[in-house]
């Protein structure tokens, strides 16, 4: 229980009610666990729950109206997050405010991996990351580790590995996440692609993908907004789907969707190759489901 908050929180004019709720949707954010009705729930295994549940997890009081106030200073939004409505969401502003009110009391929130914002940050990930793509990074964090799809004998488990935020020599982020394998798959990376983004810096991402010597997994939003960017990506010519653009997109099954993609890739001599789902699917996907994923991309790729 947090019996007293920082005199940061109380300069933004922050009451205990409300600094409880910060705290406990910025640790659900960042990737922390709540135990909720004896089951460990996380932001890249568990649908969003009720901000009420979160609270109660970690044994703080949830103040019903400190939820409506920090809804109507902007601290929170409501969005749907992979089909669910949720009134707790941070927002941009909310994000910022708190790297200030909740710095005290980051070791509280932070996950236990660093990357992204500064150590001493109580917020998690990149600049201006938005929840849903947190939740996006999150889920292939847990999703995509060859350490559980693809175990290796004892002595050569430590050729599997993950590196969230990665940067370059020059500092630039590259990929959400560089996924370490054995020689037998090479190296595989993960990015995850919200329809927020400018589809300029996404044509921008991709192109850069093509030139690294890295295979990737792309998480987009939903089946339509990765029908969307793929015909951007066939309209310049970073590879040609064989019977012109995707129609329906939300017609087309993500599997059928990853076999179009892996014709035109291969035809267009693309070293690499991509496969691509959406943040929902990834969620609700078993290990034995993305596992299948991988088989088939390597049976495409012969």
């Amino acid at each position: 229980m947090i019996d007293t908050i920082p005199s940061e929180a109380k300069e933004q004019n922050l009451k205990r009610t409300d600094y409880n709720l910060l705290l406990v949707a910025l640790g659900w954010y960042n990737g922390r666990s709540f135990t909720i009705a004896d089951e460990k729930h996380q932001i890249g295994s568990h649908y969003e729950p009720a901000l009420e549940d979160l609270c109660l997890s970690k044994g703080l009081e949830y103040d019903p109206e400190a939820h409506e106030r920090l809804l109507g200073a902007k601290w929170f939004t409501e969005e749907t997050i992979c089909r669910r409505k949720v009134d707790w969401v941070p927002t941009q502003e909310g994000l910022e405010k708190m790297e200030i009110a909740c710095e005290e009391h980051a070791e509280h929130v932070r996950p236990r991996w660093r990357g992204g914002r500064s150590r001493h940050s109580p917020v998690a990930g990149d600049d201006g990351e938005s929840l849903l793509h947190r939740k996006g990074v999150e889920i292939a964090r847990q999703q995509l580790d060859f350490y559980w799809l693809f175990p290796l004998p004892p002595d050569k488990m430590n050729k599997h590995g993950l590196n969230m935020y990665p940067r370059n020599q020059d500092e630039e982020r590259t990929l959400d996440i560089e996924i370490t394998t054995s020689d037998n798959f090479g190296p595989w990376g993960a990015e995850v692609v919200t329809r927020d983004e400018d589809y300029f810096d996404v044509m921008k991402k991709w192109r850069n993908v093509t030139q690294m010597d890295r295979r990737v997994v792309w998480l987009f939003e939903d089946r339509v907004h990765a029908c969307k960017i793929l015909n951007r990506v066939h309209e310049q010519n970073m590879f040609k789907f064989r019977n012109g653009k995707i129609r329906k997109p939300q017609n087309w099954a993500v599997r059928n969707l990853n076999r179009r993609v892996w014709k035109a890739q291969k035809n267009f001599a693309d070293r690499n190759g991509n496969i691509v789902h959406t943040v929902t699917g990834m969620l609700e996907a078993s290990q034995d489901e993305i596992k299948t994923y991988f088989e088939d991309f390597y049976d495409h790729a012969q």
